[in-house]
């Protein structure tokens, strides 16, 4: 039995959620770069974790576009993961 996936609503919180994880996680790979260097294993592991969070929004993204193919304004739909610098509304 195929899965049906996310309703838009559900991709809006995950967005958002996203996005504040993101944030988060750009701020301790500072903190943890300036504290142990760049090519130290802690690094490394902050780095790889910034790397899967953003493999899953790509995959949520295109998840929401081709599970709203009707969705007239399809910017907005790539903005539900991607929304810019002024973050998710």
């Amino acid at each position: 039995m195929k899965r049906k996936g996310f309703t838009l609503e559900q991709h809006r919180e995950t967005g958002r959620t996203a996005y504040q994880a993101r944030e988060l996680l750009l701020k301790l790979c500072d903190s943890v770069n300036a504290a142990y260097g760049k090519t130290k294993r802690q690094s490394q592991a902050a780095t790889k974790a910034l790397r899967w969070l953003d493999s899953m929004r790509s995959a949520l993204d295109d998840a929401v576009v081709a599970e709203n193919p009707t969705h007239l304004d399809r910017q907005a739909l790539i903005r539900i993961y991607y929304p810019g610098r002024g973050g998710p509304t």
